[in-house]
């Protein structure tokens, strides 16, 4: 009987923690200024995303770093901070002494990808 109780307890407690991180699942976007979308979907304990727009498409498995206070999201070479469990913000391009440029078609620094859905 404590076997079967402790088995039970044993999965209860690992679905409890997966769907915690779950919160990532869903379609994030811009807005209708900068039309990309990332969505991001898990398949056997992966997180896999896919990120669309006009000039950019990108698919990969996405990497997520969870620090003590802040969660990093790393979409290969691209990388975003969920803000929330509805916000990720990606800094879009540099400065000066450090140039470069993510998403051409966006013209703004920082990119606010909101979740449009909720799974």
């Amino acid at each position: 009987m404590s076997k079967l109780l402790s088995l039970i307890l044993f999965f209860l407690l690992i679905s409890c923690s997966n769907n915690e991180n779950d919160k990532l699942i869903g379609k994030y976007s811009i807005d209708d200024t900068c039309k990309v979308t990332i969505e991001i979907t898990k398949i056997n304990g992966k997180y896999l995303y896919e990120l669309k727009g006009r000039k950019i498409n990108k698919k990969g498995e996405l990497v997520v770093n969870r620090g003590k206070k802040e969660t990093y999201l790393h979409f290969d070479d691209l990388s975003g901070l969920l803000e929330s469990d509805s916000l990720i913000v990606m800094q879009n391009y540099g400065n000066s002494m450090n140039q470069y440029l993510n998403i051409s078609e966006c013209d703004i620094k920082y990119l606010n990808f909101a979740k449009t859905n909720r799974k």
